[in-house]
Protein backbone atom coordinates (compact mmCIF):
# COMPACT_ATOMS: atom_id res chain seq x y z
CA UNK A 1 0.00 0.00 0.00
CA UNK A 2 1.42 3.35 -0.98
CA UNK A 3 1.94 5.88 1.82
CA UNK A 4 0.81 9.42 1.29
CA UNK A 5 2.77 12.13 3.03
CA UNK A 6 1.42 13.57 6.25
CA UNK A 7 0.75 17.24 6.65
CA UNK A 8 -0.95 17.78 3.33
CA UNK A 9 -4.35 16.57 4.42
CA UNK A 10 -7.27 18.65 5.40
CA UNK A 11 -10.28 16.45 5.77
CA UNK A 12 -11.13 13.26 7.53
CA UNK A 13 -14.26 11.78 9.00
CA UNK A 14 -15.32 9.37 11.68
CA UNK A 15 -18.05 6.98 10.57
CA UNK A 16 -21.33 7.12 12.41
CA UNK A 17 -24.73 5.56 12.01
CA UNK A 18 -26.47 8.87 12.65
CA UNK A 19 -28.78 9.73 9.78
CA UNK A 20 -28.52 13.50 10.15
CA UNK A 21 -26.48 14.98 7.33
CA UNK A 22 -25.12 18.47 7.52
CA UNK A 23 -23.23 20.65 5.11
CA UNK A 24 -20.15 22.29 6.54
CA UNK A 25 -19.08 25.78 5.42
CA UNK A 26 -16.76 26.15 2.45
CA UNK A 27 -13.11 25.84 3.39
CA UNK A 28 -10.37 27.70 1.54
CA UNK A 29 -6.80 26.46 1.19
CA UNK A 30 -3.62 27.64 -0.51
CA UNK A 31 -0.88 25.54 -2.00
CA UNK A 32 2.26 26.23 -4.06
CA UNK A 33 4.15 24.08 -6.53
CA UNK A 34 6.28 24.22 -9.66
CA UNK A 35 4.84 23.93 -13.14
CA UNK A 36 3.98 20.35 -14.16
CA UNK A 37 4.70 18.92 -10.67
CA UNK A 38 2.17 17.12 -8.49
CA UNK A 39 1.02 18.69 -5.25
CA UNK A 40 -1.32 17.15 -2.68
CA UNK A 41 -4.23 19.48 -2.00
CA UNK A 42 -6.20 17.44 0.54
CA UNK A 43 -7.14 14.02 1.85
CA UNK A 44 -10.28 12.17 2.78
CA UNK A 45 -10.71 9.15 5.05
CA UNK A 46 -13.35 7.49 7.21
CA UNK A 47 -12.69 5.40 10.31
CA UNK A 48 -14.42 3.97 13.35
CA UNK A 49 -13.59 4.28 17.08
CA UNK A 50 -11.18 1.32 16.74
CA UNK A 51 -9.20 3.42 14.20
CA UNK A 52 -10.06 1.05 11.35
CA UNK A 53 -10.98 2.33 7.91
CA UNK A 54 -14.68 2.11 7.06
CA UNK A 55 -14.40 3.37 3.50
CA UNK A 56 -13.38 6.40 1.54
CA UNK A 57 -15.54 9.50 1.05
CA UNK A 58 -16.80 10.42 -2.39
CA UNK A 59 -14.83 13.31 -3.89
CA UNK A 60 -16.54 15.47 -6.52
CA UNK A 61 -14.87 18.17 -8.63
CA UNK A 62 -17.16 21.22 -8.49
CA UNK A 63 -15.00 23.79 -10.31
CA UNK A 64 -12.30 22.41 -12.58
CA UNK A 65 -8.88 24.08 -12.65
CA UNK A 66 -8.31 26.26 -15.72
CA UNK A 67 -4.64 25.35 -16.08
CA UNK A 68 -4.22 21.84 -14.70
CA UNK A 69 -5.68 18.49 -13.80
CA UNK A 70 -6.97 16.85 -10.58
CA UNK A 71 -6.81 13.14 -9.74
CA UNK A 72 -7.22 10.86 -6.70
CA UNK A 73 -4.53 8.62 -5.22
CA UNK A 74 -5.56 5.86 -2.82
CA UNK A 75 -3.25 4.85 0.01
CA UNK A 76 -2.42 5.44 3.65
CA UNK A 77 -3.05 8.99 4.87
CA UNK A 78 -2.53 10.78 8.19
CA UNK A 79 -5.64 12.83 8.92
CA UNK A 80 -5.07 16.25 10.47
CA UNK A 81 -8.70 17.15 11.09
CA UNK A 82 -11.98 15.46 12.07
CA UNK A 83 -15.04 16.87 10.33
CA UNK A 84 -17.68 14.56 11.84
CA UNK A 85 -17.60 12.32 14.90
CA UNK A 86 -15.20 12.25 17.79
CA UNK A 87 -12.46 9.64 17.27
CA UNK A 88 -9.67 12.22 17.46
CA UNK A 89 -7.43 9.66 19.16
CA UNK A 90 -6.98 8.06 15.71
CA UNK A 91 -5.53 11.18 14.09
CA UNK A 92 -1.82 10.40 14.56
CA UNK A 93 -2.32 7.02 12.85
CA UNK A 94 -2.14 6.16 9.18
CA UNK A 95 -5.55 5.21 7.83
CA UNK A 96 -6.59 4.05 4.39
CA UNK A 97 -7.93 7.01 2.46
CA UNK A 98 -7.56 9.11 -0.63
CA UNK A 99 -5.34 12.07 -1.53
CA UNK A 100 -6.54 14.78 -3.91
CA UNK A 101 -3.65 15.66 -6.26
CA UNK A 102 -3.20 18.64 -8.63
CA UNK A 103 -0.74 19.03 -11.52
CA UNK A 104 -0.53 22.08 -13.79
CA UNK A 105 -0.01 21.84 -17.51
CA UNK A 106 3.65 22.10 -18.54
CA UNK A 107 4.88 25.67 -18.88
CA UNK A 108 2.06 27.28 -16.91
CA UNK A 109 3.15 30.01 -14.49
CA UNK A 110 0.55 31.78 -12.35
CA UNK A 111 -2.42 30.99 -10.13
CA UNK A 112 -5.02 28.28 -10.63
CA UNK A 113 -8.16 27.71 -8.56
CA UNK A 114 -10.38 24.67 -8.20
CA UNK A 115 -13.24 23.53 -6.02
CA UNK A 116 -14.16 20.07 -4.80
CA UNK A 117 -16.53 18.52 -2.26
CA UNK A 118 -15.97 15.63 0.12
CA UNK A 119 -19.22 13.67 0.61
CA UNK A 120 -19.70 11.58 3.74
CA UNK A 121 -22.73 9.74 5.16
CA UNK A 122 -23.17 12.55 7.74
CA UNK A 123 -22.60 15.56 5.51
CA UNK A 124 -20.43 17.34 3.00
CA UNK A 125 -17.39 19.62 3.09
CA UNK A 126 -16.86 21.88 0.07
CA UNK A 127 -13.32 23.19 -0.46
CA UNK A 128 -11.76 25.82 -2.69
CA UNK A 129 -8.03 25.58 -3.37
CA UNK A 130 -5.87 28.40 -4.73
CA UNK A 131 -2.59 27.10 -6.17
CA UNK A 132 0.40 29.30 -6.98
CA UNK A 133 2.41 27.69 -9.77
CA UNK A 134 6.02 28.79 -10.15
CA UNK A 135 8.04 28.27 -13.33
CA UNK A 136 10.00 25.02 -13.46
CA UNK A 137 13.64 25.06 -14.50
CA UNK A 138 14.15 24.02 -18.11
CA UNK A 139 10.49 24.29 -19.14
CA UNK A 140 9.52 27.14 -21.44
CA UNK A 141 6.61 29.27 -20.29
CA UNK A 142 3.41 28.77 -22.28
CA UNK A 143 0.74 31.35 -21.57
CA UNK A 144 -1.74 29.78 -23.93
CA UNK A 145 -1.62 26.12 -24.94
CA UNK A 146 -4.21 25.42 -27.66
CA UNK A 147 -3.84 21.66 -27.13
CA UNK A 148 -4.87 21.83 -23.45
CA UNK A 149 -8.40 20.58 -22.77
CA UNK A 150 -9.94 21.64 -19.48
CA UNK A 151 -10.99 18.82 -17.16
CA UNK A 152 -14.78 18.66 -16.76
CA UNK A 153 -16.41 18.96 -13.32
CA UNK A 154 -17.80 15.79 -11.78
CA UNK A 155 -16.14 12.52 -10.92
CA UNK A 156 -12.38 12.77 -10.33
CA UNK A 157 -10.31 10.01 -11.97
CA UNK A 158 -7.62 7.96 -10.25
CA UNK A 159 -4.06 9.17 -10.71
CA UNK A 160 -2.15 7.19 -13.31
CA UNK A 161 0.55 4.92 -11.94
CA UNK A 162 4.10 6.02 -12.68
CA UNK A 163 5.93 3.60 -14.96
CA UNK A 164 9.70 3.61 -15.29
Amino acid sequence: MKRIAAGIGLAAIVFSTEALAKDLPVGRMRRATESNKEVGIGIGARWNNACKSVGIPQVQLDTAPAHGFVCLRSGLVKPSNVLFGGARHCMPMEIEGVEVVYRSRPGFDGTDTLGYTLRFPRGTKPLIVDIRIKPAAGIARKDNDPTFTRQPPGEIPSCAALVS
